[in-house]
């Protein structure tokens, strides 16, 4: 059975941006419910610009493995 890809990251937006991040190849997708493509708000940060992203599907939600270093969302 193969290794199944995923990434995890803790995203932090400028301060005064007024968006959401979200996946822009598919803005069909809901990054706070969807359970393979998230981008879901920190609850812990009081100034509400930290997200925690972590994708399981890279197919779905757009990410390109270009090698083992870098990844394209």
């Amino acid at each position: 059975m193969g290794v199944k890809d995923s990434i995890s990251a803790r995203l932090r937006k400028p301060e005064g941006f007024k968006g959401h991040p979200l996946f822009a190849d598919d803005r069909g997708v809901d990054p706070i419910t969807d359970p393979m493509c998230q981008i879901r708000p920190d609850i812990s940060d009081i100034t509400k610009l930290t997200y925690n992203l972590h994708v399981t599907d890279f197919t779905k939600c757009g990410v390109l493995k270009r090698n083992v270093s870098e990844y394209y969302i």
